[in-house]
């Protein structure tokens, strides 16, 4: 009984005393390695030059980039207003400060989407300007309210205290708590 289903399969008879076809030896393999040396080489060789000039204009460019070094009298130079005109540009907001002292920026915070907050933060070159600006603390600008107040320290938040917490539980007043 045969299955109609089964694949039927070929024989194929190979004959392996042959000799195979001989084959010349390709010198092109070797010279496409020693061009790739060579090319190792090179770039080797520039990486080095690259490291070198890096390391000798590192001073350079540390001296020219100039990162702030007290970070704390940026904080005692500026101040924080609260109740900005969603419309007040930076320049409105030097004018109006400007009787303060010198203004070495203006910050006018915005959402990720663009929109202004109606806060600034406004950094002084002296803090005598930050006294003087403090006092314009209720004043009005463009119909709003001001409030004026000195810049805080931005302190992480796992560094804030967080309160005693909800507790552990327990009972509470009165009621049935059978476990």
């Amino acid at each position: 009984m045969s299955n109609p289903d089964a694949q039927q399969t070929e024989e194929v008879k190979v004959d392996f005393e042959e000799e195979a076809p001989k084959v010349e030896k390709d010198n092109s393999l070797e010279e496409l390695n020693k061009e790739f040396e060579a090319i190792d080489a090179e770039q080797a060789k520039s990486l080095n030059e690259v490291k070198q000039l890096a390391a000798e204009n590192k001073e350079k460019i540390e001296a020219a980039i100039q990162l702030p070094t007290n970070t704390d009298n940026i904080e005692e130079n500026s101040v924080f207003v609260k109740g900005v005109d969603y419309g007040v540009t930076p320049q409105e907001l030097m004018e109006y400060f400007s009787t303060c002292g010198a203004i070495s920026r203006i910050k006018i915070l915005t959402t990720k989407q663009g929109a202004p907050k109606g806060a600034a933060y406004i950094e002084f070159t002296d803090p005598e300007s930050v006294k003087s600006a403090l006092m314009f603390s209720g004043n009005t600008f463009h119909e709003r309210e001001l409030t004026v107040e000195p810049k805080r320290k931005n302190l992480p938040r796992f560094m804030l205290k967080r309160g005693r917490g909800r507790g552990r539980g327990g009972y509470h007043r009165g009621g049935f708590h059978p476990y």
